[in-house]
């Protein structure tokens, strides 16, 4: 009976000299880490826009999928805090509201791999807090592909 007891713990995972020696803590999960990520998104002018949907993405291979959606705000500001596996490597903005926000934009995606400065160490399977500014980031505006008809 002993022996089926010490195989089925074994298949669950849990080791029977596991609780003896301390010394040596096997972890199981992942790693993870804060970060923080700021930027203000304007037009080629200069002025804030507002409503563009800033994905977080972990590269081109993978444009649909995001960890995290922030919309800027009225001064085109995106101030993200998450915890997550790691941070994100791309952020894709999205222009969703067409017109309302004083024009369309061009979707643009950035690599902000390097940009991300380490803040804080981390310990075991926490690895640390993490910041990027991006200060401005210029959108393009779609243009127009129609001609103007003059009677």
């Amino acid at each position: 009976m002993k022996r089926i007891i010490y195989i089925l713990l074994t298949l669950l995972g849990f080791g029977v000299v596991a609780c003896e020696d301390k010394s040596d803590i096997v972890m199981y999960g992942s790693p993870i880490c804060e970060y923080h990520l700021s930027a203000r998104v304007v037009d080629d002018k200069g002025n804030p826009i507002a409503g563009i949907e800033v994905h977080e993405t972990y590269g081109p291979e993978y444009p649909s999928y995001s960890n995290h959606i922030a919309t800027t705000d009225q001064q085109g500001v995106i101030d993200l805090r998450n915890k997550e596996i790691s941070y994100p490597r791309y952020i894709r903005l999205v222009d969703v509201d067409g017109e309302e926000n004083g024009g369309e934009f061009e979707e643009q995606t950035l690599n902000i791999t390097n940009r991300y400065k380490k803040v804080e160490e981390g310990e075991g399977w926490y690895t640390g807090s993490f910041e990027a500014e991006l200060g401005d980031v210029t959108l393009k505006r779609v243009e127009s592909n129609e001609e103007e008809t003059i009677e």
